[in-house]
């Protein structure tokens, strides 16, 4: 069982994040719910029109306003259960390509606590600031458009890094912040993977979350077998399971015949 402050901090999360908290559903139930949060772009310019969560056997499913009514009947009839067999992503993989997008980062949500946490640095880590944020433009190959992730999240976005000759090797971000949690996800190169920079960046991102008297959440997909074990390396306890539909900038406005979504 959770205790009372950490139940409390993930229902105020989900809450902000997705318009709903499992402790709202009763048992069995699923919830559709409408938010502004679906609608924000998200890292590199994603939007996520589309999320879905199950926690045991209930289920929020978090969809931008124009999408609602499709979502609804795609799904109607399924149980929590379906939704996420291979029936149900079937389903939800058929509806993303009428919004010229796909199934994204389908796997498990974790969370970490002062209780839980296991700190491990074997290597120096830097916070970058917006003022410095240069670094990640100049290897944007590597990295992506991280300019455009701090003009969207403005100062909110917290940055970990490893260096290596001056060349930054392990980063950890945050790709949702709120009230209640701030949300990680962690990218090495490929040559470094493997020998503990990962580890050390994401611990280096959990210690200042925890600092700040925020609780550190991690999601990943099933499939990323590394990046699992590096959660549980670290303390992180599983939560719930997601997954969400995932329209790539370049479709985001272009597209002629993909339902309007406001910013």
């Amino acid at each position: 069982m959770l205790d009372e402050k950490i139940r409390s901090a993930l229902d105020g999360h989900f809450l902000i994040e997705f318009g709903a908290s499992f402790s709202e559903l009763r048992e069995g139930e699923i919830k559709i719910v409408t938010t502004v949060r679906r609608e924000a772009r998200r890292f590199a310019g994603y939007l996520l029109p589309v999320w879905i969560a199950r926690k045991e056997d209930m289920c929020i499913i978090s969809v931008s306003p124009e999408l609602r009514s499709k979502v609804k009947s795609c799904f109607d009839g399924l149980t929590t259960k379906d939704m996420f067999s291979e029936e149900g992503l079937s389903i939800a993989a058929s509806l993303a390509k009428t919004v010229n997008g796909s199934i994204w980062n389908r796997g498990p949500y974790f969370f970490n606590s002062p209780q839980t946490f296991k700190p491990c640095r074997f290597y120096e880590v830097t916070e970058i600031k917006e003022c410095n944020k240069d670094v990640f433009v100049k290897y944007k190959d590597w990295f992506g458009s991280f300019d455009d992730y701090w003009n969207e999240w403005k100062h909110n976005t917290r940055v970990f890094t490893i260096f290596k000759s001056s060349i930054p090797v392990s980063t950890s971000y945050t790709m949702t912040i709120s009230k209640r949690a701030w949300e990680y996800a962690v990218w090495t190169c490929d040559e470094y993977r493997g020998k503990g920079y990962g580890k050390s960046v994401v611990s280096a991102a959990v210690e200042e979350t925890l600092k700040c008297e925020k609780l550190p959440l991690y999601s990943t997909s099933w499939y990323n077998i590394a990046s699992i074990r590096l959660a549980e390396s670290l303390g992180f306890q599983f939560y719930c399971e997601n997954y969400a539909i995932k329209i790539p900038p370049e479709n985001i406005l272009v597209q002629p015949n993909r339902p309007k979504i406001e910013w």
